[in-house]
């Protein structure tokens, strides 16, 4: 079976990280999607939502992953603008890619654990892992979408299992 699996990193204001991988683990695609502040957030989250769909269809997607919307950090509730604007990116690529493949999320500490065998370790120690397993140089967004891929590709078949297939709600 050739599974291909698409990995999202949303997180960011200026940039989303976005990771197309097989099951041997090798990168297909990477991307850092750019935000354009004069096109305004809902702009771009169709754009966004229509540039994953044709991404999807290019390379025979079988499967989304997401960082799972977080409702705190640390011991702080996040803000509820960042919570709605998140989701509402997360509803707009489901709305996009639902007649194509499924979506699943996957908590930040879940993936972090699994692929960098830490959960407090911070942005630069993704960075550092690609750089050193992919001879990659790549931004914070671009490095947490290609091991969210890579927990993905490890976890495909645990994934229902778990209950993180959010393109069912």
């Amino acid at each position: 079976m050739n599974i291909v699996l698409m990995a999202l990193d949303i997180g960011g204001a200026s940039e989303n990280g976005i990771t197309i991988m097989n099951e041997a683990e090798q990168i297909i695609y990477k991307e850092s999607y750019l935000f354009n502040s004069k096109l305004g957030k809902g702009q771009h989250r169709r754009n966004l939502s229509q540039h994953i769909r044709e991404l999807c269809v290019l390379y025979k997607v079988q499967r989304i992953i997401v960082e799972r919307v977080k409702l705190f950090r640390g011991n702080h509730i996040s803000k509820l603008s960042n919570i709605e604007s998140l989701s509402r990116l997360v509803a707009g690529i489901t709305d996009a890619t639902f007649d194509i493949c499924p979506i699943y999320d996957v908590e930040v500490r879940t993936w972090k654990s699994q692929v960098l065998g830490n959960i407090s370790k911070d942005k630069e120690y993704s960075i550092n892992y690609v750089k050193l397993m992919y001879k990659i140089e790549a931004s914070e967004h671009l490095a947490d979408s290609i091991c969210i891929a890579i927990y993905g590709i490890r976890n495909w078949s645990l994934m229902d299992e778990k209950k993180q297939n959010i393109s069912k709600y």
